[in-house]
């Protein structure tokens, strides 16, 4: 359980004079009281302890008891999810502070705020290593506003325009192979609206992304019916392969459109990475699909090193970004790393106006992660920006950088670590989670309130009775 204090303590002024003050002591209280924090965490595993006093004609609350002047103590047995309203009035003022009971079992964290941070809320999937089942989101002073706590490790969580919570199930492996796994789509309350799943194909992990018109990019990996001559890379003239397949789908689960990697990406591109693989060979790895407003889409293969523009109408390679070079190569202009920019990198987006972000993962080629902003203009890739971060000297796999208001919120792949890094290059805050990593990291700005997200908790605590 994440008690980084041993005793929280609010001291709360409301009006000028010094003697007029609430001062109310909670054992395990999260994070330390700051006036401007309306909400806070304690453990569960005890009840809460309160004792309070309020000075000359300050009136406290909590709960439904309540105290003018004097002192007093409150026990209180909260259950998962469950808060408690401490309420504050004097001189015409009043103060409401929640207190919620964060479950034991909670992913441990430590939120180092170092500036302000540019969203109000962070959402995130601790699962991967710690066996998780948490979606959560974040607010910008650390403290856990919303969670969910599903049957099975929660991965790749987003939330979509209408405020609904989207996330599918860490398959425990590098890619789904679970003909149940599906993305599932889940109100503020907790309930399961909907699942949806690729047609013909197992529904993998990495990746779902909603269109301009209502429908969904999901992801797949689909074996290759009989061998293919693989003897000039790895020895092996029989070899078999898996191929990449994105498919739209409309909410209704129907297939209007499919891409694959089939015909389009050659053997050849997958270069240094084949003594690495095993058969049946991943030899592409997908693992994001990002919409354009053209109808176009970019696609990061992770085993090509690469990210790819591909044509809608006919599926074909319009620019190719990284990798081992090809006839749509871009030239690469800024770059210290030169015309071989990415290494395993994940989470491909697109800003507007020619410019992408990317995580560079660096994975085997001795180098460290980072996060990378492109502008694409006729047959160049010039290099806006890059951060790296000296705590994570290596990046296995997966991350998320997300560029927007001027900050990067970036998911340290394969690390504990996510981080936001302003304009100048300061730390806002760094989330690091306990033996936990969380595939990617959201900002969320003005799609949810901070009243939806605790009513959405308040229901879930109900529906649980």
């Amino acid at each position: 359980m994440r008690l980084l204090l041993t005793i929280g303590v609010l001291t709360v002024g409301l009006v000028p004079t010094a003697d007029a003050a609430l001062r109310l002591k909670v054992d395990g209280l999260e994070p330390r009281f700051k006036p401007a924090t309306r909400d806070y965490t304690v453990g569960c595993a005890e009840p809460l302890g309160f004792r309070v006093r309020t000075p000359g004609r300050t009136e406290a609350k909590i709960g439904a008891r309540r105290w003018i002047g004097g002192s007093g103590r409150r026990t209180v047995k909260l259950r998962e999810g469950q808060a408690i309203r401490v309420v504050a009035r004097s001189g015409g003022r009043k103060r409401v502070f929640r207190i919620r009971c964060l479950p034991e079992d909670f992913p441990e964290y430590e939120f180092r705020r170092a500036g302000k941070p540019a969203s109000p809320f962070y959402l995130v999937t601790p699962a991967i290593l710690a066996g998780s089942r948490y979606v959560a989101f974040i607010d910008r002073r650390g403290v856990p506003i919303w969670w969910y706590e599903d049957d099975v490790e929660p991965f790749d969580a987003k939330l979509l325009e209408d405020g609904t919570v989207v996330w599918t199930q860490w398959a425990n492996s590098f890619f789904s192979v679970d003909p149940a796994s599906s993305y599932e789509f889940h109100g503020l309350d907790g309930r399961l609206l909907k699942e949806l799943r690729t047609v013909g194909a197992v529904t993998d992990q990495h990746d779902l992304q909603p269109t301009g018109d209502g429908n969904y990019l999901l992801i797949a990996y689909v074996q290759r019916p009989g061998t293919v001559d693989l003897s000039e890379f790895i020895g092996d003239a029989d070899g078999h392969v898996y191929d990449g397949v994105i498919q739209e789908l409309t909410p209704e689960g129907e297939v209007v459109w499919e891409w694959s990697t089939r015909g389009r990406i050659e053997p050849a591109e997958t270069g240094r990475w084949w003594p690495a693989l095993s058969e049946p060979y991943d030899f592409v790895h997908i693992n994001a699909v990002e919409p354009l407003p053209s109808g176009d889409l970019l696609v990061s293969l992770r085993h090509t090193d690469a990210i790819y523009r591909i044509d809608r109408a006919t599926g074909d390679v319009e620019w190719k970004l990284g990798g081992e070079p090809t006839s749509k190569s871009l030239r690469v202009e800024g770059d210290p790393l030169g015309d071989y920019p990415l290494a395993g990198q994940h989470d491909v987006r697109y800003l507007g106006a020619g410019r992408i972000t990317v995580f560079d993962n660096g994975t085997d080629l001795d180098r460290p992660p980072r996060a990378v902003r492109y502008r694409i203009e006729g047959g160049t890739a010039t290099l806006l920006d890059s951060v790296t971060e000296a705590a994570t000297p290596v990046s296995v796999c997966c991350g998320s950088a997300r560029f927007a208001n001027g900050s990067w919120l970036i998911s340290w792949g394969g690390t504990e670590l996510i981080s936001e890094v302003g304009r100048s290059g300061a730390k806002a805050f760094d989330l690091e989670f306990e033996d936990a990593l969380s595939y990617r990291a959201v900002a969320v700005d003005d799609e949810l309130t901070r009243r939806e997200l605790r009513a959405g908790m308040n229901a879930q605590v109900s529906l649980k009775r």
